[in-house]
């Protein structure tokens, strides 16, 4: 008898999962899809990215067009570093003659030792 009640109410919660899952099923296919309202706030978020990058855009072309009086304002730092240490390049000695030589001398090894040359 028990084995009836268990096999009855084990059905019973069969039919139940059927009828739960289409109806489920149902209202899911009801639903409107999230991904149209996420890819409508996106398109209007690159919207609205793209005119603010216009506007900087529109901007830096104000700023660079104008002309400087000074060439060398406009110049980055690398170039303006490179520009100051060769103009020095060509300059000539203010330090010094070149009529007053010095003498060079040869720089001679020392000897090594013959334990020194064992060990390697």
């Amino acid at each position: 008898m028990l084995e009836y009640i268990q096999t009855s109410t084990l059905l019973a919660l069969l039919v139940f999962f059927i009828y739960l899952e289409k109806t489920m099923r149902s209202k899911i296919e009801e639903m409107p899809s999230p991904t149209g309202d996420i890819e409508n706030k996106i398109t209007g978020m690159t919207e609205v990215l793209d005119d603010i990058a216009d506007l900087l855009n529109d901007g830096l072309n104000m700023v660079t067009d104008k002309t400087n009086p000074n060439p060398q304002a406009g110049m980055d730092i690398p170039s303006l570093l490179t520009n100051l240490f060769m103009s020095k390049v060509n300059m000539p000695q203010e330090h010094g003659t070149k009529t007053h030589q010095r003498e060079i001398h040869e720089v001679h090894p020392t000897p090594t030792l013959e334990t020194e040359n064992e060990l390697d």
